[in-house]
């Protein structure tokens, strides 16, 4: 029996089909057992391009991580058990180990559940992102941009300056905390009790100076902060801290005056 396609409006054998196809030496319809073999070219031809997507990238991270002596590679997930993939991946990087670990396909599965059940499993990561929070400076006549320029309480200020407080590429490690000391002035009785906010913002960018899209800049993500049930002080001191997690940051606003505490998790990935 021979598979049988409708083509518009005829009926046509897909052996025929095959063999008219410019793919005629390439391909072959057995229908004893209806299977479509490919041979090796046209295998290689399909796995191509992502192949060269994966050694791309990892050429890339390599480049980055140079000065950190990485002698393996560590394959995990289905594609990582082609023996295509993995001949093509070495014969790249031949001066470098390269390894399948058992259960390919289920590493990264497990993995997943590892890292929600034994904590601290990733000791340090690298950065994809410069992140940094939304902070107020004054005004630098003739380097600050006009449209960030604002009054508060009489004094010139420049809004959504970035204060970088991890740059892009950087190692970091689990637990680590970085701390931005800031301050707040409220000398009107409007400013003593309206809402504040705590913004955290990414870059692809390693050194943005403003939280604007031209800098390539994003939000992460927001913490609203109550004022006191007496309202804001004339000033206060408080501390920003960026606490380095798995998968996610911790962000912490700490006012140093009154000692209340905020906190939200925000996505590191």
């Amino acid at each position: 029996m021979s598979l049988v396609l409708v083509l518009r409006g005829e009926k046509k054998n897909l052996n025929d089909i095959v063999k008219k196809s410019k793919y005629a030496k390439k391909l072959e319809y057995n229908s004893i057992d209806f299977r479509l073999i490919l041979n090796r070219e046209m295998l290689e031809e399909l796995f191509k391009p992502s192949v060269d997507k994966i050694i791309s990238k990892l050429v890339e991270i390599l480049d980055q991580c140079d000065e950190n002596e990485i002698k393996t590679i560590i394959l995990v997930g289905g594609y990582s058990e082609s023996p295509y993939v993995r001949e093509k991946i070495q014969s790249t990087f031949s001066n470098m180990r390269v390894i399948l670990v058992d259960d390919a396909r289920l590493a990264v599965l497990n993995g997943a559940v590892m890292m929600g059940w034994k904590p601290k499993n990733i000791i340090q990561r690298r950065s994809r992102y410069t992140y940094g929070f939304e902070v107020g400076k004054p005004f630098r006549e003739g380097i600050d941009p006009e449209k960030l320029r604002y009054n508060y309480d009489g004094d010139i200020y420049c809004s959504r300056i970035f204060r970088k407080m991890i740059e892009k590429g950087q190692i970091v490690e689990y637990g680590q905390t970085f701390i931005y000391k800031g301050y707040g002035t409220a000398t009107t009785a409007q400013r003593k009790c309206i809402v504040r906010y705590v913004h955290l913002y990414r870059s692809t960018r390693e050194d943005p100076q403003y939280c604007i899209e031209e800098e390539d800049c994003s939000l992460v993500g927001t913490i609203e902060i109550i004022p006191p049930s007496d309202g804001w002080p004339d000033e206060w001191d408080s501390d920003l801290q960026l606490i380095v997690g798995e998968t996610e940051f911790t962000v912490k606003y700490f006012n140093l005056d009154t000692g209340e505490e905020y906190e939200a998790q925000m996505d590191f990935l």
